[in-house]
């Protein structure tokens, strides 16, 4: 909301004011403009997807490090960290211990 409110009174006041007075650094908004999360967010939805798509193949078993090796195997390239923080943070998918 604030990066559309810079686009419509950034020639009024200019950049450099907004930014100071939004507290806003100039990086941010210029990510903005070039959408440069979009791959990333792309990749982290398709990441999630088979993680959970995999867990629920396993009946809840599987944990992290082994999810990892198997993400690995299809091509998916992602540290055993990440993967815990999808599992456990965002997907609330916790492994069953038996």
């Amino acid at each position: 909301m604030a990066y559309r409110f810079l686009d419509e009174y950034k020639q009024e006041f200019g950049l450099r004011w907004l930014f100071k007075k939004l507290h806003i650094h100039p990086n941010a908004y210029y990510n903005y403009l070039r959408n440069a999360k979009v791959g990333y967010l792309a990749q982290k939805s398709h990441c999630c997807q088979r993680i959970q798509a995999l867990y629920h193949d396993s009946h809840g078993v599987m944990w992290y490090r082994k999810m990892k090796a198997f993400l690995q195997r299809e091509g998916i390239s992602l540290s055993k960290t990440t993967v815990h923080r999808y599992m456990n943070r965002e997907l609330q998918l916790h492994s069953i211990c038996r």
